[in-house]
């Protein structure tokens, strides 16, 4: 079936021009290619351009990893996908988490692939059920706080994980475990510190630090005890991040009375 799709026949339930794209770069990508392939999927306005059949495929040809920039133009694709809710079970159910966190562990220096897998995990983790239990495996979580780290002044990367990490904490316990199980705590205070820094400058930053209070606050009424090993920092420095201890204390609180 690939090499009829390679060769060039057509198939009535698929996505032509994307099949195609993807089976020449997973042969060779030369910048040329590379220029076609983000040109032809910029132009994917919607969810509605890409069907099931493709998404399907998309995600087998990346469960075998392949070249970064197939593997780039893959992650994009699914992040426009994972806009539909049907499309959203497919990648789901098709192990899309596991192949999108794969991808980010392997290129952790490609900016765009962290951004674009982010998107698709922030989605799924606050919809799916089943990939919020996928996320709380052994070293998944890993993946995403490692990113965090290394794209610490990123106002996209922090958000998206900050919104991956608020739904995947939401009524999850296993989850929270395995959070705090890598100092994920206190790597999103830092981030909550962070962003409201930025804000001053660049008011965007004030969505991440939104949801990293969010993601924070859903961690504490699920495992209130982390607050004994919490790092808010000198007292009166940041107000904000005063103001944030005091709620989450206050929230912890009322966890261990329920």
């Amino acid at each position: 079936l690939q090499f009829l799709y390679f060769i060039g026949i057509p198939s009535p339930n698929m996505s032509n021009q994307l099949i195609g794209l993807f089976n020449r770069l997973s042969a060779f990508s030369d910048a040329a290619l590379v220029a076609e392939a983000k040109e032809q999927i910029s132009q994917i306005s919607n969810c509605e351009e890409i069907d099931e059949e493709t998404v399907s495929y998309l995600i087998e040809c990346m469960r075998d990893g392949g070249l970064e920039a197939m593997l780039e133009m893959g992650c994009t694709v699914l992040a426009v996908a994972v806009g539909d809710d049907h499309l959203q079970n497919v990648i789901v159910d098709g192990g899309g988490v596991e192949i999108v966190l794969t991808v980010m562990h392997k290129h952790s220096g490609n900016r765009e692939i962290q951004f674009q897998c982010l998107d698709v995990l922030s989605t799924v983790a606050a919809n799916s059920y089943k990939a919020r239990n996928t996320l709380s495996n052994e070293g998944c979580n890993d993946v995403i706080f490692a990113t965090m780290k290394a794209y610490v002044h990123d106002i996209d990367i922090q958000l998206g994980a900050a919104c991956t990490l608020a739904g995947s904490a939401m009524n999850s316990p296993a989850n929270v475990t395995s959070i705090c199980s890598c100092d994920g705590f206190n790597i999103l205070i830092k981030c909550y510190r962070n962003a409201y820094i930025h804000q001053k400058k660049q008011p965007d930053w004030k969505q991440v630090q939104q949801w990293s209070s969010i993601a924070l606050k859903n961690i504490v009424r699920s495992a209130p005890e982390v607050m004994k090993k919490a790092d808010f920092g000198k007292f009166g420095e940041y107000v904000a991040v005063d103001e944030l201890k005091w709620e989450l204390t206050h929230i912890a609180k009322l966890a261990l009375k329920s």
